[in-house]
């Protein structure tokens, strides 16, 4: 038996082991936490014995193993989205391998080389800050190249079919891919540019037939249909993988 089994007060709850501390301050009721560091902490009175704190423990243990996964869960998720040296980036349809440089260098930066997105990130930032400053200089460059990529798209379309936009920007959407103000301005999510060219294209038809219909009436659709005869799987494509995009940054 080791230290932390002497030392540390625990529960079995359906053949699982929760270890948790005891807090006890003056105060009259038992409240029971999980911080982020995966530790149960139980607030008790002066007056509460170690077999009532226990019975309470047991009470909630369903709770406190829900909770545990959870954070497990989002541990996980933090961990895939750590961005280093050889993690896979989606853009236009194809991948792009991260390349991180920590290098004698004044401030971050990241350029596109190939089939490469390469970061060059100060060797004086810790690993904290160097992954908050990779995260977001990897945001602006997608951001970015949408401004780029979307405008020429845009007006590609525009001329071919004869719509009239005002300007175009580029959003941060979690609910939508796009819009279209009665102004004639259109909004674009940068994260778009995850997906392939043709299903980016196809939320700029989209876009630009709300010009003409300001509702997705027959008339609406019927217009996207003259213009992209295959919409119905671009559509399919945003809806299967929606949460994948979302959950890349």
């Amino acid at each position: 038996m080791n230290r932390k089994d002497i030392a540390m007060p625990h529960i079995i709850y359906n053949g699982q082991r929760i270890d948790y501390k005891v807090s006890k301050k003056g105060k009259k009721m038992i409240t029971i936490r999980v911080n982020e560091k995966g530790e149960v902490i139980v607030t008790a009175p002066p007056f509460a014995d170690d077999d009532f704190i226990r019975m309470f423990v047991e009470k909630g243990a369903n709770l406190i193993l829900e909770k545990l996964k959870e954070l497990g869960k989002n541990k996980k998720d933090e961990k895939k989205k750590e961005f280093k040296t050889g993690k896979r980036l989606p853009f236009l349809g194809s991948e792009l391998t991260l390349k991180v440089i920590v290098d004698n260098v004044d401030k971050i930066r990241a350029y596109k080389k190939d089939c490469e997105l390469i970061v060059c990130v100060p060797m004086l930032l810790d690993k904290t800050e160097r992954q908050q400053h990779i995260n977001d200089i990897i945001i602006k460059w997608y951001k970015e190249q949408a401004k780029k990529i979307f405008k020429i798209r845009l007006d590609y379309y525009s001329r071919k079919y004869g719509f009239e936009y005002k300007r175009m920007a580029v959003k941060e959407q979690r609910t939508r891919w796009g819009s279209c103000s009665t102004k004639g301005n259109i909004n674009l999510n940068w994260r778009l540019l995850f997906a392939p060219i043709d299903v980016i294209d196809h939320v700029i038809i989209h876009e630009l037939c709300h010009l003409k219909h300001h509702n997705h009436s027959k008339s609406f659709w019927n217009e996207i249909k003259s213009i992209d005869p295959d919409y119905e799987s671009k559509k399919k494509w945003l809806k299967e993988n929606e949460k994948l995009i979302f959950s890349i940054i």
